[in-house]
């Protein structure tokens, strides 16, 4: 793939410069797959910096710099777009969960806690300190108030909100 842009506008506006940009996506062939554009800003004095300089030697400002990386990125984002799902999502949990990954049909400890981490009012160490706990996530939604209060960070003020969400995954 390839992709070409063009600078349609540089615009100083006080201390801020704006640049509007085309670009368009080719495939291999050169066949146009995409035409986009997009805007970037910066400060007036930042945007003339020289950061680097070019195989030639030529001065590469600071806002050329940037334009190249959106639009390396925007290129790979766009390619990555286009690779085929996986074949078969397969549950965390069963089926009268709505939360999925790519992972194996039985769940793992890292993904109970993966899961957990992602419900509101849970973090990462807590998910951990949830799993070490209580074994499985199914463990963690099986245990009561008092049970879930023995594990770290979680107390007498949080543990109605945190036992809602926890139990919000049982809905889904």
């Amino acid at each position: 793939m390839k992709i070409d842009y063009e600078i349609l506008e540089e615009r100083v506006n006080g201390s801020s410069v704006t640049f509007q940009i085309l670009y368009d996506i080719f495939d291999d062939n050169g066949k146009p797959l995409k035409r986009k554009a997009f805007g970037f800003s910066t400060s007036v004095g930042r945007a003339y910096d020289i950061v680097d300089y070019d195989d030639e030697g030529k001065p590469i400002p600071f806002w050329k710099q940037q334009i190249d990386i959106l639009i390396r990125d925007t290129l790979e984002s766009y390619e990555k777009s286009l690779k085929p799902a996986p074949k078969e999502l397969k549950p965390i949990l069963n089926k009268k969960y709505s939360i999925v990954s790519e992972v194996s049909a039985t769940p793992t400890k890292e993904d109970d806690i993966r899961v957990l981490a992602k419900v509101k009012w849970i973090g990462l160490e807590m998910a951990k300190g949830l799993i070490d706990r209580f074994g499985t996530l199914q463990g963690v939604l099986d245990a009561t108030k008092e049970e879930l209060i023995s594990v770290y960070g979680i107390g007498k003020d949080n543990i109605k909100k945190i036992y809602k969400s926890i139990h919000t995954l049982e809905k889904l």
